[in-house]
């Protein structure tokens, strides 16, 4: 069999292992340093002793944003291999599809620093990480067109399957155009942290990648089994999970930059203050057992500035904790000269 006439479902698990191959090893490699760290006095996260806690954010960014893909393409393939049997027509423009595909893995290891946008890391490669992040959506925009075009004047067949990738259509759509929306650095600083970040992730992985999923396991449980699941039943399943999803996760997309979920970072009383690197663009916050790196865009701007003015949130009570600690350093600094 060439790989013209290998179904769309095969070519998207290769795919999926070849990206696995290339991207989960960066994290492995994190765990590692990190290991060496607590345990043998390594010090690839110790800015004190050379090391760098953006090394960390890198590999684990590395590995984080392709696992997206290496999660979202087996469903999304399932899909495209389930769409020719109900709409009784060939796949329209497979080999679109194909090339959409290739084009996702490519891309999905070029994107990870648009997670690190808000972060003060490499503010010089934002408009390339915005650029190739949009890029991505083309990819995704080819297997809409290859569905819609294979639905297209069909004759379709509406079977249990059939609703999963009506319910994939409609989920993966609107989880696409709020990542466009994220992909932007301007729009990014504004909902960063925010719930309407959430619910596109929400809206790609669960109401894609596990729409598709249920979708495959529905078509090709009779084929694996030689039983047929109890089609009322699994109709009721569909619409429980389609209304139940579509009703909880919008609710955070509509508030928009104002829907911020509960601070996942939070300044301390007493914030301590370390060098990062050599420009001090992050302050440390040292709990009991664990450092949490504080790397906001106001600690950037007060770092550089000594100005007590946020760039993405106005929180006074944030921004006096933190001018207090860029204080102290500073203090500290002039006393060590």
């Amino acid at each position: 069999m060439t790989w013209n006439r290998t179904p769309i479902f095969v070519v998207g698990v290769v795919a999926t292992s070849l990206l696995g191959l290339v991207a989960l090893p960066c994290f492995e490699v994190a765990m590692l340093y990190t290991l060496l760290d607590r345990s043998m006095a390594g010090s690839f996260f110790v800015p004190e002793q050379g090391g760098s806690q953006w090394l960390y954010a890198n590999l684990f960014w590395l590995m984080g944003h392709p696992e997206v893909y290496v999660i979202l393409i087996p469903g999304t393939a399932a899909v495209l291999e389930m769409v020719p049997v109900f709409a009784r027509k060939p796949l329209f423009g497979a080999r679109l599809a194909v090339i959409g595909i290739i084009a996702l893995v490519a891309l999905s290891i070029l994107v990870w620093a648009h997670h690190m946008f808000v972060s003060g890391w490499a503010p010089t490669l934002a408009g390339p990480f915005m650029l190739t992040t949009e890029l991505i959506s083309i990819p995704t925009g080819l297997f809409f067109l290859v569905l819609i075009g294979t639905i297209w004047r069909g004759n379709i067949w509406t079977r249990l399957p059939m609703l999963f990738i009506y319910g994939f259509l409609w989920n993966f759509m609107i989880g696409g155009v709020t990542g466009i929306s994220c992909s932007d650095v301007p729009a990014d600083n504004e909902l960063h942290g925010a719930l309407f970040v959430t619910a596109h992730f929400h809206f790609t992985l669960l109401g894609g990648a596990m729409i598709g999923a249920m979708g495959a396991l529905v078509y090709w449980f009779p084929k694996m089994t030689g039983r047929m699941l109890n089609e009322r039943v699994g109709t009721v399943a569909f619409w429980t999970v389609m209304i139940g999803f579509n009703v909880h996760v919008p609710g955070d997309v509509l508030p928009g930059p104002g829907g911020d979920a509960p601070p996942r970072r939070r300044l301390p009383a007493r914030v301590r203050g370390g060098e990062h690197g050599r420009d001090r663009r992050c302050l440390r916050h040292r709990r009991r057992d664990a450092h949490l790196p504080l790397c906001h865009r106001e600690l950037v701007a007060i770092g550089q500035a000594g100005r007590a003015e946020p760039v993405a949130r106005q929180d006074a009570g944030v921004v006096r904790a933190v001018a207090a600690a860029a204080g102290e350093l500073r203090g500290a600094a002039g006393g060590d000269r």
